[in-house]
């Protein structure tokens, strides 16, 4: 089991990729592993998306979406089992709770899915991840404004996703942030409207309020310092809501 679980939760085109990966630099790095007592380091889970279904899907999402809402069902399980045989800090990409609670509810609310397919599916979910250990920090990548979501979906061009409309985006928007109210567990919400390209120091100053997070939470052990330079980046950009 995961010593520490960081899960980024966030629609599509948020940046989850990206802080996946910016994580594993330093000084991101060295800052999330002065956390850990023993585990063996840290590892980032991500998705590897099924372009093939994808692309059917966007194409005809009544036809493919109880198929891709299971395909992707199974995948993050098969993540959460990696999850669960690494002892060290885990980043992971997308949670499996976002795909009941915002994705398949978006698909059924907008008359995606059959409700037939539905229950099926919603029955599934909840008997296999009824038990299943919330990750120890929940962060939810939040943009207000769908229109700056497509822009970066247009922007990283995958040819499948620019046929993504605003309401389906909209209609993931609602549902994100219904999660995150609902949510019971320790979580964090983070403004992921700023351009993280023009501001260099933007990923390393979330991840200084993640730890800052992580403190409140007991896991600084106790008398340990945060390093000056990581300190002073603390004290720059809010980027909280």
């Amino acid at each position: 089991m995961a010593e520490i679980h960081l899960a980024f939760a966030g629609n599509i085109g948020v940046g989850k990729t990206e802080f996946s990966q910016q994580i594993l630099k330093e000084p991101n790095r060295s800052l999330l592993l002065s956390f850990l007592k023993k585990g063996e380091g840290i590892k980032s889970f991500q998705e590897v998306p099924e372009r093939r279904l994808l692309t059917e899907f966007y194409k005809d999402n009544k036809r493919w979406a109880f198929a891709s809402q299971m395909y992707y069902f199974t995948l993050r399980l098969g993540i959460l089992k990696r999850i669960q045989d690494f002892t060290g800090l885990a980043v992971e990409d997308r949670t499996i709770f976002e795909d009941r609670n915002v994705f398949g509810q978006s698909l059924f609310e907008l008359g995606n899915m059959h409700e037939l397919e539905y229950y099926v599916y919603d029955k599934t979910f909840k008997q296999i991840c009824e038990n299943f250990k919330p990750p120890t920090l929940l962060v939810y990548l939040k943009i207000r404004d769908v229109r700056v979501l497509k822009e970066r979906i247009m922007k990283r061009g995958r040819e499948e996703e620019k046929v993504i409309s605003t309401e389906y985006l909209q209609k993931l928007n609602d549902n994100y942030d219904k999660l995150f109210d609902d949510y019971p567990n320790h979580k964090l919400a983070i403004n992921a409207e700023t351009d993280m390209f023009e501001h260099p120091s933007y990923h390393t100053t979330v991840v200084c309020e993640m730890a800052q997070k992580l403190k409140k939470m007991g896991f600084m052990q106790k008398g340990e310092e945060m390093p000056e330079d990581q300190s002073m980046l603390m004290k720059g950009h809010d980027f909280t809501y």
